[in-house]
C-alpha cells in the first residue's frame, strides 16, 4: 500500500510539473538567488517599454529606454515634456518645453535592490525575503514574483514581479506599514534591444551641479533615526560658478533609503495634498536657521521625528 501510494504522490508531482511548470519556481530557485540575478542583469540589458505609475493622487505614463549603464525616463503630459537621463554617476533633466537642461555629476544612485544584494546581512535584520510558488504574466511576459518584505513597523513592504528570461522588473508593488497597496508601477509593453546611445540635447540652457564626497566631515548628530538606519554618504554639491549649493546626505538600513538636503536652494522638492497620499513623501523643516528637506519612501511620521531630531555640530557648516 505504501509503495502504491508513493506512485500515486509521483505521478501527482510528475502532472504538475508539466501542466504548471510555475511549481518548479520554488523547487529549484530562492529568493537570494533570484535577486543576484536580478542585480547582475542591472547593466547587462537593453530594453525600451512602456509603463504607468498608479498612485492615490492619479496615474502617470513614462517610456522607458534602458542601455546597460544608462536609462532614458520620458514623461510627457498635455503641457509639458522631460526627460531624465540616468548613468551610475550622474543624473541629467532635460525640459523640453522649456529648454532647460540641468546636469549633476557625480551624484550619488541609490539602487535599493543592488545595495540589498551587496549587504544582505544587515538588510535582513529589517526586512524577509519571499519568492512565490507561482509565475505571473506581465505585459505579456512570465514572471517570477519577489517580495522584500519589512519586519519593522515604520517602514514600507515591496513586490517586484521579475521577467524570467531576462530579469528585468516588469512591476513594482509598494505596500505600506500596514500591507495595503500605496502605489504600483506596471510595464505596459517591454521589448529588448540593442544599446544605442543618449540623443544630445541642443540648443538647451544648462545649468551644471557637481556632487562632492564629504562623508567623513558631516558636523549633523542624529539624534533619533529608525532602528537600523545608518548614514551612507554625504555630498557638498557645488554650482558651476563653484558655490555651495546644498548638501545632501542618504541613509539606509541596508534596502530603504532617505535622502537629507540642508541649506538647499534648488532642491525644492513640494508635494501637493493628493500627493502627499503616495508612497513618496517629504517633510520640510528648520533647524538652526539652516533649510531641511527629509524626502523618502517612508510613513510620513518617520521621516517627521528624523527632522525634528537633528542637531548640528559646527554653526559654520
Amino acid at each position: 500500500m505504501l509503495k502504491n501510494g508513493f506512485c500515486g504522490q509521483l505521478l501527482a508531482l510528475l502532472f504538475s510539473l508539466l501542466f504548471f511548470p510555475s511549481i518548479a519556481l520554488a523547487i529549484d530557485s530562492l529568493p537570494e538567488v533570484l535577486l543576484g540575478k536580478v542585480v547582475r542583469n542591472l547593466e547587462r540589458q537593453s530594453y525600451i517599454a512602456s509603463a504607468v505609475y498608479i498612485r492615490p493622487s492619479g496615474m502617470e505614463t513614462v517610456v522607458i529606454e534602458h542601455a546597460g549603464a544608462v536609462e532614458r525616463l520620458l514623461f510627457s503630459d498635455d503641457d509639458s515634456e522631460h526627460h531624465i537621463i540616468r548613468t551610475s554617476t550622474d543624473e541629467t533633466y532635460a525640459f523640453v518645453t522649456t529648454k532647460e537642461l540641468s546636469v549633476y555629476q557625480g551624484k550619488t544612485h541609490f539602487r535599493p535592490l543592488l545595495y540589498l544584494h551587496n549587504n544582505l546581512s544587515t538588510g535582513l535584520k529589517s526586512y524577509n525575503l519571499f519568492i512565490s510558488e507561482q509565475y505571473d504574466y506581465v505585459a505579456g511576459r512570465k514572471a517570477a514574483r519577489l517580495s522584500v518584505i519589512a519586519s519593522a513597523p515604520d517602514r514600507y513592504s515591496y513586490v517586484y514581479w521579475v521577467d524570467e528570461s531576462s530579469y528585468v522588473i516588469l512591476r513594482r508593488d509598494v505596500l505600506d506599514e500596514n500591507g495595503e497597496l500605496i502605489e504600483r508601477m506596471v510595464f505596459t509593453s517591454f521589448a529588448l534591444k540593442e544599446q544605442s546611445q543618449a540623443e544630445g540635447y541642443g540648443g538647451f540652457r544648462v545649468t551644471d551641479y557637481a556632487y562632492k564626497d564629504k562623508t567623513e566631515n558631516v558636523p549633523v548628530t542624529f539624534n533619533w533615526l529608525p532602528e537600523g538606519f545608518a548614514l551612507l554618504s554625504a555630498e557638498f554639491v557645488f554650482d558651476s560658478n563653484e558655490a555651495l549649493s546644498y548638501k545632501r546626505m542618504i541613509l539606509t538600513d541596508g534596502f530603504a533609503y532617505v535622502e537629507l538636503y540642508v541649506g538647499y536652494n534648488k532642491n525644492v522638492a513640494k508635494l501637493t495634498r493628493g500627493q502627499q497620499l503616495d508612497a513618496l513623501h517629504v517633510v520640510k523643516t528648520n533647524v538652526d536657521g539652516r533649510q531641511i528637506s527629509v524626502e523618502g519612501l517612508m510613513p510620513y511620521p518617520v521621516l517627521e521625528k528624523i527632522g525634528t531630531n537633528i542637531e548640528f555640530n559646527n554653526q559654520n557648516d
